[in-house]
């Protein structure tokens, strides 16, 4: 099987882009769904004090708050969030989130149930929190935390985030469909025939078999990425290219 090399589409996080859908609640829609992925992306932005209701009726989904804070209710149960927490809503799940003094900024991905449904490994857990001291290794000196996967009840997609050290990994590939999203940190991301600097927020969609490269091009710091992908698995599975 040959591996894909067409450019996908790399969207930076732009305010001036979202649209008003509650007071106080703008949302870009990012990346889209398509017709080859069941995985899509949002931005939310939220004004101090604002109120964001979503629900996981059509499809699943995981807010990362990226800044500021929010309190968040699921299906009764409350829990402060602050940068680095997260939720995940499934099927008869709804939530509220309530922005803290601040605001918060939130990214919100979704994913269809066409996807396919990974074996149950544990039970549901609504809320989870970035922790850099529990991480697993992955190529290129790469580690990663897992948030949410089979573990834990995300049966159709594994959430991670990723933490990558100065310099590039060889050009590679997965065999899963999958979304990063640069949360702090320095990065261009190479495709055979695109090379594009990224800013923090910005997104890009990788689908099976597409070669890529996540370049830090920082000398000395680490960069943090968030990272989506179906069906659910190890983010250390890759593939290098010949």
């Amino acid at each position: 099987m040959a591996n894909v090399t067409t450019p996908r589409p790399v969207v930076h996080l732009d305010r001036d882009a979202a649209e008003a859908v509650a007071p106080g609640v703008f949302v870009q829609h990012q990346l889209p769904e398509i017709d080859e992925s069941p995985l899509s992306l949002d931005a939310v932005f939220l004004d101090p004090g604002s109120v964001f209701e979503t629900s996981g009726s059509a499809a699943d989904e995981i807010i990362f708050v990226q800044s500021g804070s929010v309190d968040a209710t699921v299906n009764g149960n409350t829990e402060a969030l602050l940068r680095g927490g997260a939720m995940h809503l499934i099927e008869e799940s709804s939530a509220q989130l309530v922005a803290g003094d601040k605001g918060a900024q939130l990214f919100k991905f979704i994913i269809g149930r066409s996807a396919d449904e990974h074996a149950p490994l544990g039970e549901y857990q609504a809320f989870n929190h970035t922790d850099f001291s529990d991480l697993d290794v992955a190529t290129s000196n790469r580690s990663f935390q897992i948030l949410f996967g089979p573990q834990n009840g995300s049966y159709y997609a594994t959430f991670f985030v990723g933490i990558v050290p100065p310099g590039a990994a060889p050009q590679h590939f997965h065999q899963y469909d999958e979304i990063v999203i640069l949360s702090e940190g320095e990065i261009t991301f190479h495709q055979p025939t695109l090379s594009v600097p990224a800013k923090i927020g910005t997104a890009f969609r990788i689908l099976p078999r597409d070669l890529h490269i996540n370049e830090n091009t920082s000398k000395s710091e680490d960069l943090i990425e968030l990272g989506i992908f179906t069906p659910a698995g190890s983010p250390s599975a890759a593939y290098m290219a010949r």
